[in-house]
């Protein structure tokens, strides 16, 4: 079960509206950890958002 954001992430974060890093309503504390040597807006990064998405409304 996903602890940030239970209810899901709200779109302006997956959108890239606002930064995934600072503190968000109903983040429950965590914070978004990037990959070492990945940088933002990378398109491995939105295919791996597009799979965890994909996985999360499996798992409901």
């Amino acid at each position: 079960m996903r602890k940030a954001f239970p209810q899901g992430i709200p779109e302006a974060i997956l959108s890239n509206e606002l930064p995934h890093d600072p503190p968000y309503p109903g983040d429950n504390g965590i914070r978004f950890e990037p990959v070492p040597g990945v940088k933002r807006g990378n398109p491995i990064i939105d295919q791996l958002r597009r799979a965890y998405e994909e996985n999360s409304e499996k798992s409901m």
